[in-house]
């Protein structure tokens, strides 16, 4: 073959490269036209842990105006120790679904890392008032009242008067356990209030309000309720202690009271994102969560108000 014809054939190859590259180079160009979208997705974690995550991706997502898209590869997952069913069927799954976009295009959304600090700087308020801002709060809430109707729930207390406290129970190890499992959920400890902390903090409330009537809503463990019960006893002021296994009844439920005392759980700040009373409390505490968290629950700070009537109140509690 002559030397002509090699470089024909070289110049050749180097046009179809050429073009080639062009059109990689003209097909990235017009998916960078495309609207910036953030993915959200589940941690294989708990209902709570996931869902109010998923409130501030959805509520920053509609303060930016950008797509949402959601991977549900995780969501059937259950951890070990849950006492809920899956994650899919839950009434906030549903809420994620319905609200995030279709990802029709093979293309890799970036995933929403979600820190709630960035959260609400870019807000300029806190979460809860985000959410009622967006006519989110009120939306939300309706597809737990709209699932209330069709399954016939029923609420065990009058919303007007009742003061609910949440009490974490479920993933701390009981008193003197050394069982595998006992020494596994130990290092939940912190997120319990105290068995005197507890009875001291209903005290607190009882004086503070004593014209509500309280209730505690726990973990449907038998050994939960058990034990609410044994520190309550003495306390007329207490009129229930319940534990629901369905997790969305049990946060409807304390959406509709009037005044919710959260627990150092996400489960509870999921229902006071949502609340229709008056108030949302938490306490500070001078026990640590775990290593990481000494005092206190940082992501609480964020939601919360100003004065003694504010809609979102952190308690300074002596003893507690």
């Amino acid at each position: 073959m002559s030397g002509a014809k090699l470089m024909q054939i070289k110049k050749g190859s180097r046009l179809v490269f050429l073009f080639t590259l062009l059109s990689i180079v003209f097909a990235q160009s017009s998916l960078f036209a495309i609207p910036k979208a953030y993915m959200v997705g589940s941690r294989g974690d708990r209902y709570g842990a996931n869902a109010n995550l998923w409130a501030m991706a959805m509520l920053l997502a509609k303060a930016q105006g950008v797509p949402l898209h959601h991977d549900c590869n995780n969501c059937g997952l259950k951890r070990r120790g849950d006492v809920g069913q899956f994650i899919k069927g839950k009434i906030f799954h549903q809420i994620l679904v319905d609200f995030c976009q279709p990802c029709k295009l093979m293309i890799r959304v970036p995933y929403l890392e979600m820190d709630p600090k960035k959260c609400t700087d870019f807000l300029g308020c806190n979460i809860p008032t985000g959410l009622k801002r967006y006519g989110l709060a009120n939306k939300w809430f309706k597809y737990f009242d709209n699932h209330a109707k069709k399954r016939g729930w029923k609420l065990r207390w009058d919303p007007k008067t009742a003061l609910v406290i949440h009490v974490r129970l479920e993933d701390v190890a009981p008193p003197g356990s050394n069982s595998p499992a006992g020494k596994y959920y130990k290092g939940f400890s912190g997120k319990y209030i105290g068995d005197e902390k507890l009875q001291i903090l209903i005290e607190y409330l009882g004086e503070r309000f004593p014209d509500h009537e309280m209730h505690l809503v726990t973990s449907p463990l038998k050994r939960d309720i058990a034990r609410c019960k044994r520190l309550t006893k003495n306390y007329p002021c207490v009129k229930g202690v319940w534990g629901d296994w369905s997790e969305d009844y049990a946060l409807w439920q304390m959406m509709c009271s009037d005044i919710l005392m959260l627990s150092r759980s996400w489960f509870s700040l999921l229902a006071g994102l949502l609340h229709q009373g008056q108030n949302c409390l938490f306490y500070r505490s001078d026990t640590p969560v775990n290593k990481y968290v000494k005092r206190g629950y940082p992501l609480f700070d964020l939601m919360n108000g100003t004065g003694v009537q504010a809609t979102w109140e952190a308690l300074e509690i002596p003893g507690i």
